[in-house]
């Protein structure tokens, strides 16, 4: 059985809540993963669990530097979740209100465009099949 155990609250919006985890594997394999908690009160709930399902398992298939990587969608009590890599970052709205801005993402100054970029095209890879896997939340 793989355990998430819950430790902060990294952030929260309109689809869900976004905690910092560890995932805990049967053999004692542990990673620190970030885990989103779904709403459950979408004026359309099945649509928005479908759409949210269908993004997760896109994501899933997509394998590139630049892409979150999604690991699992799970159930956790009576809430559907998306196991997702964990990467350290800073909050942009916090930079964005001391008045910092972002880089450009397409310098100018010799930098490839995205149509001449020499990194290799992201390939989608399909999913092996694998067991279901039971999850307990602490």
């Amino acid at each position: 059985m793989r355990q998430l155990t819950f430790q902060r609250v990294i952030g929260s919006g309109a689809v869900g809540t976004v905690y910092l985890a560890e995932l805990v594997g049967s053999r004692g394999f542990r990673r620190t993963v970030a885990v989103k908690v779904l709403l459950t009160n979408q004026p359309d709930q099945e649509m928005f669990l479908s759409r949210v399902r269908d993004e997760a398992r896109l994501l899933g298939l997509l394998h590139d530097e630049h892409i979150l990587r999604v690991l699992e969608l799970v159930r956790i009590g009576e809430r559907d979740g998306v196991v997702m890599e964990y990467v350290e970052g800073v909050d942009l709205a916090a930079l964005v209100s001391e008045g910092n801005r972002p880089p450009a993402r397409w310098p100018s100054s010799g930098a490839p465009s995205p149509a001449r970029s020499t990194r290799p095209t992201p390939r989608a890879t399909p999913p092996a099949a694998s067991p279901s896997t039971s999850f307990t939340a602490t």
